[in-house]
């Protein structure tokens, strides 16, 4: 390996030090009607080394109407994504949306 080329490994490491401590990443998604790239700001976490995003703000406040974002709409209609990372470092990562729809799942999930 040249002194050029970065070390797997360390390039590895550094994305998951910044998925475990960035929160904000873009993600990026292709429209549900149009099919046009979309792409947003958003908030994660990592639980039991899964990056999650919640598509139903204040979904834990009692007596708020939750409406799911267009985003969420767009990852339903078209799974494969690119996760941004854009803070502690810089690149774009391929993945795959999962909705969670079970209310058992959603409370198991959101409790890790």
């Amino acid at each position: 390996m040249s002194a050029d080329t970065p070390d797997p490994t360390e390039t590895r490491q550094a994305i998951v030090d910044s998925l475990l401590t960035e929160r904000t990443v873009d993600i990026l998604t292709t429209g549900r009607r149009s099919g046009q790239p979309r792409t947003t700001e958003i908030w994660t976490t990592v639980q039991s080394g899964r990056v999650l995003i919640c598509g139903t703000p204040n979904a834990g406040k009692v007596g708020v109407t939750r409406t799911p974002r267009d985003w969420l709409a767009n990852l339903v209609a078209h799974p494969a994504f690119t996760l941004r990372l854009k803070r502690g470092m810089s690149a774009d990562l391929a993945a795959t949306a999962e909705l969670v729809t079970d209310p058992a799942d959603r409370r198991r999930i959101l409790s890790d």
